[in-house]
């Protein structure tokens, strides 16, 4: 007499499905936490992703062959083969190297089937809260379990420095503005990640974070012009003078100066001599950058100028190339790609333009990247993994 397999029902099946998905968002923003070593989120990380692949493999492919990805991915690619190549040449750290070369191929494995990434962008948005929560927490001096205030004002959360966490509020952000993610309106939920996100932002003191949340809502807001003129014009006539006699832009000014922290004399804090120092070495060197006796003493802020430092001329050509390929999807592909992705593209293109690496080194951001350059080859399709009223697919373009 044969037994009967005992089977999960279809619902309960999809819910187990879907959480290799929910759990590589959870992890991304999140690099350390008090008594787990950081290793730990780097073994789940690519775990998670590697449990992501084997399970796609039984399920069609898109109809679309997404060229972009996979060349945006292979100018990454190329870039790390090239510093491990130079890590080799001068016997140097191999480390960066590797992960500049793995994280992009995970990265495009993960995503180029287009399944679920509603799910990676809410547990990406869910992890983002953790460390907001964790910010605000110690901020009022209470217990807390992310990384001590660097210099008593800028907070990192669960990520490494204020710099890296406050891109990925910026990004979590966005995804709670826009409702691409959301099965139902969820007005409320998102209103109580909202704030926590928001408020975190600022005491993060990452101004790239602002930077790229301004970026984004400039995406956001000239969309709306485009759309709905009245109702953007009226936004601007109301707004602006909201803003300028609440004290809000004054407050921000002051915040983007910070004028309140000693020592800070100007906007850029030195980037500018820095980046003049560095692109003076990246004239002067070869094939594979700057030779690594000179590269300790450098210290770019813009990731196609670093990228151009780390391993020459091809990496601060590919940088530069993905840099023009995220412009190009914030102000021109906006019937191809949903309104989050391009908003997450502003703040990728503005951290780029700040921070050494920008999104293009490490798997979270990479990640992030090829989720935008994902949505190119599938117009007309979903991959949000959800459908809205009456059983229609939700809209590319929804707002």
């Amino acid at each position: 007499m044969k037994t009967q397999r005992h089977r999960l029902p279809k619902d309960e099946r999809t819910r187990v499905s879907l959480a290799p998905y929910f759990l590589l968002g959870l992890v991304l923003p999140i690099d350390t936490v008090t008594g787990v070593p950081p290793i730990l989120f780097d073994l789940l990380r690519y775990g998670l992703a590697i449990v992501i692949v084997l399970s796609a493999r039984s399920r069609p492919r898109g109809r679309n062959l997404n060229t972009l990805l996979s060349f945006v991915t292979l100018l990454l690619m190329t870039s790390g083969a090239l510093a491990i190549v130079k890590s080799i040449v001068f016997d140097s750290d191999l480390f960066t190297g590797a992960v500049a070369f793995v994280s992009p191929l995970a990265a495009f494995l993960v995503v180029r089937k287009m399944y679920h990434h509603r799910w990676i962008m809410l547990g990406f948005v869910a992890g983002c809260a953790l460390s907001a929560i964790d910010i605000i927490l110690q901020v009022n001096g209470l217990p807390y379990l992310g990384v001590p205030s660097d210099w008593g004002f800028r907070y990192s959360g669960f990520s490494f420095s204020s710099t890296k966490v406050a891109p990925f509020l910026a990004v979590a952000l966005c995804v709670v503005i826009t409702r691409w993610a959301w099965a139902e309106q969820r007005a409320v939920l998102r209103v109580l990640l909202a704030t926590p996100l928001l408020v975190a932002l600022f005491f993060s003191q990452g101004r790239v974070g602002v930077a790229g949340l301004l970026a984004a809502l400039t995406v956001f807001g000239l969309t709306i012009l485009a759309r709905r003129p009245l109702a953007g014009l009226g936004l601007l006539l109301v707004g602006i003078p909201a803003l300028h006699f609440s004290g809000v832009f004054s407050a921000l000014l002051d915040y983007v100066l910070r004028s309140d922290v000693p020592g800070v004399t100007d906007l850029s804090s030195g980037r500018g001599i820095r980046n003049s120092a560095a692109w003076d070495a990246f004239s002067a060197g070869g094939l594979l950058g700057v030779d690594p006796a000179t590269r300790q003493y450098l210290n770019p802020h813009i990731a196609p100028l670093t990228s151009g430092v780390d391993v020459g001329p091809f990496g601060f050509f590919a940088t530069s190339v993905v840099c023009l390929f995220l412009a190009y999807m914030m102000f021109f592909a906006s019937k191809r790609i949903p309104m989050v992705f391009r908003m997450i593209a502003a703040v990728a293109l503005a951290t780029a333009f700040i921070e050494p690496n920008g999104f293009f080194v490490g798997f979270s951001g990479t990640l992030l990247v090829a989720l935008c350059f994902a949505q190119f080859a599938h117009m007309g399709e979903t991959s949000n993994g959800w459908a809205g009223p009456a059983g229609t697919a939700a809209r590319i373009g929804d707002i």
